[in-house]
């Protein structure tokens, strides 16, 4: 049985696994590896246990039976009116294609929009194809490339804007 829902302190270990693995295996290439490898089990579960603390700050996860599967993380966000920021959103690699990111973005929307939000926007490393291509398909637009350093050396980010959640809100 698939079920999404917030997070709680028992799902942190999971979701710094999903969010460690997959930022080690989508970004390898993309960013320094020294970079990477300084994103560890605990630093993931120190950030994420952290996280929905924040005013305005929520942690999901999906589970798929006993095995959870992917996370997702949404903050209000304060630079951009009426608009929340898709922070992460990470499968477990054996499991993506299977809608489990489409799930996610469902309830982060309606999370949004249940904060009065009617816009979300992401950020996407420019060659994690799979995932602008997805963004894309469900709705979103490409608004402007920015440079980020990470590990010191500089990578572009693709941000995409969701401007009505109405369809996502129906995933």
């Amino acid at each position: 049985m698939i079920v999404v829902r917030a997070a709680t302190l028992d799902d942190i270990p999971a979701i710094a696994r999903i969010y460690t693995d997959s930022w080690k295996e989508t970004y390898r290439g993309l960013m320094p590896d020294a970079f990477l490898e300084s994103i560890t089990y605990e630093v993931s579960a120190e950030k994420w246990t952290d996280y929905p603390e924040q005013p305005g700050q929520y942690v999901f996860v999906a589970y798929d039976g006993e095995q959870a599967v992917g996370m997702a993380g949404l903050k209000l966000y304060t630079e951009q009116p009426d608009c929340a920021l898709l922070d992460a959103l990470h499968i477990v690699r054996e499991r993506r294609g299977q809608g489990f990111g489409k799930r996610l973005l469902g309830t982060a929307a309606r999370e949004a929009r249940d904060q009065g939000v009617s816009r979300m926007q992401i950020f996407a490393l420019i060659g994690n194809d799979r995932a602008i291509q997805m963004y894309e398909h469900l709705g979103a637009r490409r608004t402007h490339i920015f440079e980020r350093e990470f590990g010191g050396s500089p990578c572009q980010v693709l941000a995409l804007m969701w401007d009505d959640l109405a369809g996502l809100c129906a995933l």
